[in-house]
């Protein structure tokens, strides 16, 4: 347990000790739920409960219905579970700050103006949502826990995914990072 806590006072930790990690709570969610690791139907399951709340027919519309079905499940504890964790973990390594997106490449693309950088964000976010329910499915559900079970739809997801990232980086930067 020493070692543990140890870890969680750490700034950064080794990509190895984090995949490993990874791993085995990805192992433990399949034995304990038998449901692998996955986030992204969470954000989908409370935005469709909140317009639920607001506007009772939202429940009719077709991303609702077939995509993702408002209410609470595991993946809305799973991302309530990640927020936390990293907060306490950021806390303990004495690493917790609040910030906004000032990283260097992000006013290098889109400029000092830090409400420019907000939206572009927000909406490059709800964007990604919105395809990952629609496909089926986020990177931690298909490729990380598709993969791990060796799921031919995770191991096309991720040669897919690094051949667009790389293409896609090197449209939008070129030779700039």
């Amino acid at each position: 347990m020493d070692w543990i806590i140890e870890q969680m006072r750490k700034k950064t930790w080794s990509p190895y000790a984090a995949g490993i990690f990874f791993g085995l709570v990805n192992v433990l969610a399949l034995i304990m739920i038998s449901k692998p690791l996955g986030a992204s139907s969470a954000f989908g399951k409370l935005v469709g409960l909140g317009l639920e709340g607001i506007f009772p027919k939202a429940a009719d519309i077709m991303y609702f219905k077939f995509v993702s079905t408002p209410g609470v499940n595991f993946t809305v504890i799973i991302l309530l579970g990640v927020v936390i964790g990293g907060f306490i973990s950021s806390k303990m390594s004495g690493d917790f700050r609040w910030r906004t997106v000032t990283d260097q490449q992000w006013i290098d693309m889109f400029g000092p103006s830090m409400w420019k950088r907000w939206t572009v964000a927000f909406l490059g976010g709800i964007i990604l949502e919105f395809a990952a329910g629609l496909a089926g499915g986020c990177t931690s559900g298909l490729a990380i826990s598709g993969t791990m079970q060796l799921a031919p739809s995770g191991l096309i997801f991720i040669g897919g995914l690094f051949t667009t990232g790389i293409l896609t980086s090197l449209l939008i930067y070129g030779k700039r990072w």
